[in-house]
């Protein structure tokens, strides 16, 4: 048999959260140390939130000394590491917070690499190092490919702010790219920055704005469908709300995602 989570031969039974896998020794281990980390994750935010951030990194470094050898991929130091910095950060300790981020070295995908050099270029803006920040923007954004088009929408966005206060601008050569970034989300309206009278900067918060604005809409969509189940035994109800979502919403992404659902439920009808 093989391993669930991977192609190679699965030598372990994992049970947890009431889910049974056959899983290879590498996955398992993986599995096994992610749920340490998910088990104390409540109590981490707790601690960070009432401003026992020095509790908090003190678990989460315990884990990472505890758990790090079994972490196959790097993405359980990759979490570890990023939770960390976020709890440096809500400290203002953002120099501390810069180290722990640039001490990653593995990346689970290249999403996560985006996000981390948003995470670090947001870091150094607030100790005002405006042309470092976009020196690591910079890297991810000539990182990116199709597989990371959603995550470098945020990259840019953080582009965009910082040259609109520093009366600068972002390159021309990454407007194939913000197209390419465009049409992965299907927004609306965004012509090719070299068509528009307006700065590239102001393009890319535009099409930022909409894709937030689409964002709140979808969750919104998704707190009334939670409501109509709760009131309703048949689907009819969350059929109609689908339909009239994805005749307005104009973003591509959340509207094909609502027509995904919908397709599921008319199936169960």
């Amino acid at each position: 048999m093989k391993c669930e989570a991977c192609d190679k031969q699965a030598t372990h039974v994992y049970e947890a959260y009431g889910n049974r896998m056959h899983l290879c020794s590498s996955c398992k281990d993986q599995h096994e140390i992610q749920k340490a980390y998910n088990d104390r994750m409540i109590e981490i935010v707790d601690l960070s939130n009432r401003g026992d951030c020095d509790a908090a990194l003190s678990i989460l470094q315990g884990l990472l000394d505890a758990q790090g050898d079994r972490d196959h991929t790097g993405g359980f130091r990759y979490g570890i590491l990023s939770h960390q910095a976020l709890v440096l950060k809500q400290q203002g300790r953002f120099a501390e917070g810069l180290e722990k981020l640039r001490s990653i070295n593995t990346f689970p995908s290249q999403s996560e690499f985006l996000v981390n050099q948003l995470a670090i270029a947001k870091l150094l803006g607030e100790l005002g190092k405006h042309a470092d920040a976009i020196g690591e923007l910079e890297r991810g954004l000539d990182a990116a490919s199709e597989s990371s088009l959603p995550t470098a929408l945020s990259l840019f966005a953080e582009y965009a702010r910082i040259t609109r206060t520093e009366s600068s601008e972002v390159p021309a050569r990454f407007r194939d790219l913000f197209q390419d970034v465009v049409r992965w989300w299907g927004i609306p309206g965004s012509k090719a920055p070299e068509a528009c009278l307006e700065p590239f900067s102001e393009t890319i918060q535009a099409a930022d704005k909409q894709r937030r604005e689409s964002a709140a809409r979808y969750d919104h969509l998704q707190k009334n469908l939670d409501m109509l189940r709760s009131k309703h035994t048949d689907n009819k109800p969350l059929r109609e709300a689908l339909r009239a979502y994805i005749e307005n919403e104009p973003v591509g992404f959340y509207r094909d995602s609502a027509k995904s659902a919908l397709r599921e439920l008319e199936s169960e009808a």
